[in-house]
């Protein structure tokens, strides 16, 4: 026999979150199915519904709308999302992040699910020193080899670098850590 399940509630995001606390706190099984259901019915942005449903051990099935809108999304998941989300999930998004944006190939499967590394020698100092916060390099740190080894002089000439941490090579970055 089918049964339906009809609501006759009429509560917010927040009163009902307020149910769902409770009944996860004093393990009333069918409270928390009866907020759930009401919860999946509202309009809940990606990132709080993802607290939410981690906060009150919700099935993670539940979660895929709001995880596919993060993977998707233009901005990347900033540091404080990721420490309202977990670091296993913030990890798990930048890998989904990766790889839907890896190339397609015949249409049907990504590719290398690893994007290439597009910068080097002193743009990749910059953007090293800019997201991690670190001083200003000196000379000797920036000199015509960087942190991998590679001499970069050739590369300095071409790009009008000077082995500093000049902007001089002509390239633009956003001056956040960006996982996708």
């Amino acid at each position: 026999m089918l049964c339906r399940k009809y609501s006759l509630y009429d509560a917010s995001v927040e009163e009902w979150t307020s149910v769902l606390k409770l009944a996860h706190q004093w393990d009333f099984s069918e409270v928390k199915a009866l907020a759930i259901r009401e919860l999946e019915n509202l309009p809940i942005p990606p990132l709080p519904k993802i607290v939410l449903y981690q906060k009150y051990a919700i099935e993670r099935k539940l979660l895929k709308n709001a995880l596919t809108a993060l993977t998707i999304r233009d901005e990347s998941v900033t540091i404080e999302e990721g420490r309202e989300i977990g670091l296993e999930t913030a990890l798990d998004l930048a890998k989904a992040r990766e790889i839907a944006r890896s190339p397609v190939f015949s249409g049907k499967k990504p590719g290398n699910p690893r994007s290439p590394v597009n910068l080097a020698g002193v743009e990749l100092d910059v953007i090293i020193k800019d997201v991690f916060h670190l001083p200003p390099f000196t000379e000797a740190s920036t000199s015509s080899q960087s942190s991998t080894g590679r001499d970069n002089t050739q590369h300095n000439t071409q790009t009008g670098g000077t082995g500093s941490n000049s902007h001089q090579c002509g390239f633009v970055y956003e001056s956040r850590l960006t996982l996708c």
